[in-house]
């Protein structure tokens, strides 16, 4: 019969691997970001490689599991039971943390949470600690390592800055060397761009961070230690050797070799820093159940951990079962895709449809940066600009012109990965946790601005996305600290009462969360490389119809129908659905710029036509909306029911319409309008039937059968179904034409 604390620790196991799914889940962006940003490779290729860097980390991360244990508190002040709950309170609020952000689609620091978690639960405990045996309150601070886990803070705040400023720099200067156009940069200086670039990695990676890992024997680590100099200089020589040989005989791109090194490098630096985020404070779980089971009839409340304050081992066999578990994760997670998309949107070359919108803070740091460049181009020479703008001129247009063209360069996607591998790697070898996450983001961050990627035409967009990413970031810390605070406390009290019912409630919100992403994935999601290959406007028009029209279609049905049920909830799903469908046809709008580029010129000529009827489509959109939000408001404020003549009108003409807008999507998306004409009629049959609706409900008005609520939502209605009926009839007229043209 299993004790109280082995099924506790079963639990703790069991969170231990839904935290490694949602951890990775939301850190796969740190490594992923470059390769996939840049195209380097086939996505399967990068995912390979990045899985071996994952599981040699994984094996390689025992030095940072001592954080989890000691870093943040002093465990020998702590009983048995009390560590426990401290355990088992950050685990079960990280799990739930991360997988917020990741529905959010936000990158966050893995680091911070479980930092702030195990101060949030220790303090939490302490303080139920001392009043329950009337200890003095100025006791708490000898329960916290306060030295190391400011330390730790400290550490991860100046990363961030490092990340940002110096990387800035590096990157700026690398572009000057080899400029956009670096083809011809490459055969002077591929092969020591290559060697520098990958001698970092190596060194950091391979002489520091190594040096705690549990790979290697004794006598390997002292060997190490003791030629290194040798080691380095062989490194230097068969380096230069053999990336000049692949960059002159075979012709390779020594930038695709960077950066699937790097890719390799920053994926092992993260599993052996960022393991111990999602299994550190559960195998310190079990190193506290070992040390308690030793010592047969002790009691659990007064038993202390003083033991965990020592060197303890480290299990090899669950940190390779850590590193399958995040392999498995990496591969199928469609969260980390998404999360991978968010950081890639805001550092990508392209100018498009963006994910944020401005901000009073953005336009104002925007218009500020404006200012200060125009103030630079006053105080620097007019040749020094003129030699800097020619090196630096890609411009854009360069990643424009390639059908589906990469979000950045190689030579960004090597910067990032070096400088990012350089820093958590060394971090790592000092046993110092810094994020991973702010780390890799801000080198993007920065990198993308020495790369101009935030020119006037996007960058009020992509400030507003970094300040909202950095913004959750605090509340990552804040959160974290608290939660846990409150968890520990209700377990403290509870015991496996309080675990249970939180845990119950933990399956409940990952099961909303999970559907929630579901139905994001599942959304038509408009891409413009569909496009790209087309010979004709019509084929396109086509497309942008079958993303949009039954969409909009059902969403009115439902609308209607959920109105005269009176259904509010309904009615406020149906407002979420329509605010989808708006931001789908605003998409299709913005990338008219990048559509008309790839067209041949004989299709470009009839392009006034299709953005008409874009337009138009865009319109159908924006009413399907204006009919959810205010039906959802009229419910929602509990206003009177439709009166029965109301609910009949409404239902006819919206079978009618829904019927019509069926007939549309086939005729458009076939490309066949031999029942134009029919459509024309029926349309026009609607708009004479809405106006004699309008009569009707005026003559109720007349009589005082309605209210002023009722009578402008009715209004409001009937005319916004009356403009789709326009915007259709326009629709199919300009359609035509391109299928004649």
């Amino acid at each position: 019969m299993w004790s109280f604390f082995e099924i506790l620790l079963v639990v703790l196991f069991v969170l231990a691997v839904l935290d490694l799914v949602v951890g990775v889940s939301n850190d796969a962006v740190n490594f992923l970001n470059s390769a996939i940003g840049s195209k380097v490779a086939p996505k399967h290729v990068i995912f390979a490689i990045a899985s071996v860097g994952i599981l040699i980390g994984a094996l390689s991360s025992s030095g940072m599991m001592e954080v989890a244990r000691k870093g943040i508190f002093n465990p020998e002040m702590f009983s048995f039971w009390n560590i426990m709950i401290v355990f088992v309170a950050v685990v079960t609020t990280d799990v739930l943390l991360l997988d917020f952000y990741n529905t959010l689609r936000l990158p966050t620091s893995t680091t911070v949470s479980i930092v702030f978690e195990l101060l949030g639960a220790s303090t939490a405990v302490a303080l139920r600690h001392i009043l329950d045996t009337g200890a003095a309150m100025s006791t708490l601070h000898s329960y916290m390592n306060r030295a190391n886990a400011s330390d730790i803070v400290s550490g991860i705040l100046l990363s961030v800055i490092i990340s940002f400023t110096v990387w800035l720099i590096v990157q700026y200067v690398v572009r000057l060397i080899f400029t956009y156009d670096y083809t011809k940069k490459l055969k002077s200086f591929g092969s020591v761009f290559g060697w520098v670039a990958t001698a970092v990695i190596t060194y950091f990676l391979l002489l520091k961070w190594l040096k705690t890992s549990a790979l290697l024997s004794p006598d390997q680590h002292e060997w190490i230690a003791n030629n290194t100099g040798t080691l380095l200089l062989f490194l230097f020589v068969w380096r230069t050797v053999i990336l000049q040989i692949i960059q002159r005989l075979w012709k390779g791109n020594i930038l695709k070799i960077i950066v699937l090194v790097g890719t390799f490098a920053l994926a092992a630096a993260f599993a052996g820093n960022d393991l111990v985020n999602f299994i550190g404070v559960s195998m310190a779980g079990l190193n506290a159940y070992q040390l308690f089971a030793a010592t047969s009839g002790a009691d659990p409340t007064t038993f202390m951990m003083t033991g965990l304050a020592g060197k303890v081992p480290t299990n090899f066999r669950l940190l390779l079962a850590a590193g399958v578990v995040m392999v498995i994760t990496l591969r199928t997670s469609r969260k980390a895709a998404k999360v991978t998309e968010t950081e890639i949107g805001l550092t990508k070359q392209q100018v498009g449809n963006e994910r944020f919108r401005p901000s009073v803070l953005s336009r104002t740091l925007v218009r500020y940066g404006v200012k200060l460049h125009k103030i630079y181009q006053h105080i620097m020479p007019a040749s020094w600009i003129g030699y800097i703008d020619n090196r630096l001129s890609k411009s854009t247009e360069m990643y424009e012109q390639q059908r589906e063209a990469p979000a950045f360069d190689l030579i960004r996607a090597s910067v990032n990965l070096t400088v990012a591998s350089i820093l958590i790697a060394f971090a790592t070898s000092l046993k110092l946790p810094l994020s991973t996450t702010y780390v890799t983001f801000m080198v993007a961050m920065g990198t993308a601005l020495a790369d101009g990627v935030r020119g006037r035409e996007s960058a009020v967009y992509r400030v507003t996305g970094v300040l909202t990413v950095i913004g959750w970031w605090f509340m990552t810390a804040i959160s974290a600290f608290f939660i846990t605070a409150i968890v520990a406390s209700i377990i403290y009290r509870l015991w496996g009462w309080g675990i249970a019912g939180l845990i119950i409630i933990a399956i409940i919100l990952l099961y909303k969360t999970h559907n929630h992403n579901d139905k994001d994935t599942n959304t038509d999601d408009y891409d413009i490389n569909n496009h790209l290959q087309t010979v004709h406007l019509s084929t396109v028009l086509a497309d942008d119809i079958i993303v949009l029209l039954p969409t909009i279609n059902t969403a009115i049905e439902n609308i209607i129908k959920h109105l005269i049920s009176n259904h509010d909830h309904a009615l406020s799903r149906d407002a979420k659905i329509t605010t989808r469908l708006v931001t789908k046809s605003k998409t299709i709008k913005s990338r008219l710029h990048q559509l008309f580029r790839h067209l041949p010129t004989e299709t470009i000529e009839h392009g006034t036509t299709y953005i008409y009827a874009v337009d138009y489509l865009h319109k159908i959109a924006n009413a399907t909306h204006a009919l959810a939000v205010e039906s959802s408001e009229y419910a929602l404020n509990q206003h009177p029911d439709l009166n029965p003549e109301q609910q009949e009108e409404l239902y006819i003409l919206q079978e009618n319409l829904c019927q019509i807008i069926n007939e549309v999507t086939k005729m458009i998306s076939s490309n066949h309008y031999a029942t134009l004409s029919i459509v024309h009629t029926s349309l026009e049959d609607i708009i004479i039937h809405i106006d004699d609706i309008k009569n009707r409900q005026l003559r109720r008005i007349k009589q005082q059968e309605l209210g002023v609520r009722n009578t402008t939502l009715y209004l409001n209605i009937i005319l916004e179904i009356k403009n789709i009926a326009i915007y259709l009839q326009k629709i199919t007229k300009h359609g035509s034409h391109l299928e004649e043209e």
